[in-house]
């Protein structure tokens, strides 16, 4: 009987710390695709930023090479 009644508490205190592990577990997952989602949200901005900035210099030197372009037109005019 004895025995029988450790190897129940054994097995008891084995599943109690299978769940706590599992816990842990569940938790630290969540804990990581938190900050994964965060770094994936800031990754996109500096992606967003950086497209404006590059169609901002690209806008900036389509407006120059207007510029140069009517220039020259008008050196041809005249």
């Amino acid at each position: 009987m004895i025995i029988d009644h450790t190897s129940q508490v054994g097995v008891a205190q084995q599943q109690e710390k299978q769940a706590e592990e599992k816990k842990v577990t569940v938790q630290n997952t969540h804990e990581s695709d938190r900050i994964r989602f965060e770094k994936e949200k800031k990754e996109e901005e500096r992606r967003k930023k950086r497209r404006a900035a590059q169609q901002e210099e690209e806008q900036h030197t389509d407006d120059e090479d207007l510029g140069v372009s009517k220039k020259r037109l008008l050196d041809i005019v005249v």
